[in-house]
């Protein structure tokens, strides 16, 4: 890259990743980086890894548990996210302090297909005996929020990719189910600079989140 060129970097955001606690990261790292543009992609979990190992991709910041992380990937882990559950204001849930599964099968569900503990949630319920109640099933993060919104369910979602500020909601307890949010790239290939910097800043930026700490100010 010549002096005065403009670097570009091409980083995917998985779709469950809500972009508030990303968007201050980014932002420092363009401020400290402006000769560096980067685009962002909105990525399916089912993509990710191709998009990584073809080069489409220069690095994503996913979610991964044990079950999800693919050996020839790197995962830089950047911070720890519980799964809460979302609802509208002035619910009956609104009354516990945390939420077990036996209460949230009591309420109609709206299901969101990328979730990453989807197959664990049946899982724990069929141990329980218990079934969840689901009304609608929606791909889209944003149509699963206006639909909790409107009154239409709740719904297990991540923390911090909570955006509607009429959406209330409440620690998981049984399950206590957590995820953790990493930039992944290759290990083995030869990063460039703008790279390397976007690892340095997401390392060592001080992430407004408590690892693992929920909070209820959205």
């Amino acid at each position: 890259m010549l002096a005065g060129d403009i670097a570009e970097l091409n980083i995917g955001v998985m779709c469950t990743i809500g972009p508030r606690v990303l968007a201050g990261m980014l932002d420092a790292y363009q401020m400290n980086h402006p000769m560096t543009s980067i685009i962002l992609h909105d990525v399916t979990p089912p993509a990710i890894n191709e998009l990584l190992l073809t080069g489409a991709l220069d690095a994503v910041f996913c979610a991964i548990h044990d079950k999800a992380a693919d050996p020839r990937i790197r995962y830089i882990d950047i911070f720890e996210e519980p799964m809460v559950v979302a609802f509208p204001e002035h619910h009956e849930l609104a009354r516990f302090d945390q939420v077990p599964l036996a209460e949230i099968v009591k309420h109609p569900y709206v299901e969101r297909l990328h979730c990453e503990f989807r197959n664990d949630t049946y899982s724990f319920a069929a141990e329980h005996d218990v079934a969840l109640n689901i009304v609608f099933r929606s791909e889209r993060e944003d149509w699963i929020q206006s639909l909790i919104r409107d009154g239409v369910g709740v719904s297990l979602i991540p923390r911090y990719s909570l955006l509607q500020p009429e959406l209330d909601h409440r620690p998981l307890s049984d399950p206590l189910l957590t995820r953790k949010v990493a930039l992944a790239v290759l290990p083995n290939v030869e990063m460039t600079i703008p790279l390397e910097r976007l690892i340095e800043e997401a390392s060592s930026y001080p992430w407004p989140v408590s690892l693992g700490e929920p909070t209820r100010d959205v």
